[in-house]
């Protein structure tokens, strides 16, 4: 764990421009759709909490991360380990790990411990970066390195849609699968096609998607 959180509290935070602020809220919206709204939330991984920021007021919701760096004090935070979580069994209607799996050394650990905490009913929300998005296959056929996956990003696993449907099994099942946005290799058409666009894209080809958004129920 303490390597863990050397890394990540002197990784940088890489500039997000208009665009992407848009994209990260897309992705907060409708994983936040995906959740139990009158329940419990789990976050791990949570940062600044920007899912938060799509939940109701009335919503019960606790942040869990491995440093406090990005915190801005505005929410209940737990600093812990995502492979040892601090709580009780059945503790939470919720988790959600929202760019955390393709972070973690041991992903079937937090699986284990996901499970653990959740209810009987609970769900399981998970966004990980596609490997197999539209982007990246146009990047690999050429011999670039994929988005998101570079030496320094901090992701030591990468996932499609169904390694890590395989990753949750047999201790959870997908029921809902939502679609992110698609980018395509050329910078300059994705900055001028609208997010609405590159939304419906991914709808329609979700292999595509540039993130893979699930949610999951216990067997």
């Amino acid at each position: 764990m303490r390597e863990i959180k050397i890394f990540y509290d002197e990784f940088e935070k890489k500039h997000m421009d208009e665009k992407g602020r848009r994209r990260l809220v897309l992705r907060m919206r409708k994983s936040a759709s995906l959740l139990r709204l009158n329940g419990i939330t789990l976050d791990v991984g949570c940062r600044n909490g920007p899912l938060r920021k799509h939940l109701p007021s009335s919503a019960s919701y606790v942040g869990l991360d491995i440093t406090r760096k990005w915190w801005d004090g505005t929410f209940d935070l737990v600093i812990a380990d995502a492979a040892k979580l601090p709580f009780k069994t059945g503790s939470f209607d919720n988790v959600a790990a929202l760019e955390l799996v393709e972070h973690l050394f041991n992903p079937k650990t937090f699986i284990e411990e996901t499970y653990r905490v959740l209810k009987r009913d609970g769900f399981l929300v998970i966004s990980t970066p596609n490997i197999a998005c539209l982007l990246n296959r146009f990047k690999l056929m050429f011999g670039r390195t994929p988005s998101y996956f570079g030496i320094d990003s901090g992701h030591l696993h990468c996932f499609t849609y169904s390694s890590l449907s395989g990753l949750l099994f047999p201790l959870f099942r997908v029921t809902r699968r939502a679609c992110t946005y698609v980018l395509f290799p050329l910078r300059r058409l994705t900055n001028i096609l609208p997010l609405s666009f590159l939304e419906m894209i991914a709808g329609l080809f979700p292999n595509l998607s540039d993130h893979i958004l699930v949610r999951a129920e216990r067997w």
